[in-house]
């Protein structure tokens, strides 16, 4: 029987994969559209770790949590995903963080002889909803009856494609610092702090409770709730915004 490895996000993209089609799936946790990349794929991971941690600081559900170590074991999954494996089948959506995992991927598959397939979305997939920042669809988000088709009509990836995105990821692994968006395919980087304007403006309209704010914070800027929580928190830690009553709103000019 052929040994077939699928390679996804974690999540509920994973147990979709996994419900579709019954085989080993790798879960890949780690979000490569956010943060430092320099030390991603290292042993010794120490600015990603570093960045996961701020990121973290202070959640209850997080506490005690090992980024490094979190990140040494995705590294090894990553080395040993041709292991007994007779093809190796890559889903990625119309999304930054699945864009950046495939280019990932192939990274790590430069120059094998094993087939890699890949089972991207097609183009009506794609439905932004008015005002959508991004107008992406992730794998999690296709319905199943359209990615089981999907799966059906993978495709074989050529060399030539694989030797691109692979350099693609070098390019990224070497300057990705930032914030990294998906926009008509092409994938682009702004600072980390470029969201922070935005943030303000949702508070300069009217105060809001803490888990409205990362509400409103999500939707206009398409981050996590986790990072929208830390660009918060940044912001009230340099004093542009206060907390009163469990209610944030802007500072007041000094």
């Amino acid at each position: 029987m052929k040994r077939i490895h699928h390679v996804c996000q974690a999540g509920t993209a994973a147990e979709r994969v996994h419900a579709l089609t019954g085989g080993d799936v790798l879960a890949i946790a780690d979000d490569a559209s956010v943060g430092p990349l320099q030390d991603i794929d290292l042993l010794d991971p120490r600015l990603r770790a570093a960045f996961w941690e701020a990121v973290y600081d202070g959640d209850p559900d997080m506490a005690g949590m090992d980024w490094y170590r979190e990140l040494g074991e995705i590294r090894f999954q990553l080395s040993t995903l041709l292991r007994e494996a007779d093809e190796i089948v890559i889903w990625a959506g119309h999304h930054p963080t699945e864009q950046l995992l495939r280019r990932r991927i192939h990274g790590w598959l430069r120059e094998t002889s094993i087939p890699v397939y890949e089972v991207p979305p097609g183009r009506d997939d794609r439905q932004p909803e008015p005002g959508e920042v991004t107008g992406v669809m992730p794998i999690a988000t296709i319905p199943p009856d359209i990615l089981r088709q999907r799966y059906q009509e993978r495709r074989l990836v050529s060399a030539g494609l694989q030797r691109q995105l692979a350099s693609e990821w070098e390019d990224w692994r070497e300057n990705g610092k930032g914030i990294r968006t998906l926009k008509n395919g092409v994938l682009t980087e702004s600072a980390i702090d470029s969201v922070d304007p935005a943030i303000l403006s949702l508070f300069s309209q009217r105060p809001l409770a803490l888990h409205r704010g990362i509400g409103h914070a999500m939707a206009i800027t398409g981050l996590t709730d986790a990072l929208c929580h830390w660009r918060i928190k940044i912001l009230l830690s340099a004093g542009l915004l206060k907390l009163e009553e469990g209610v944030i709103s802007l500072s007041s000019p000094a």
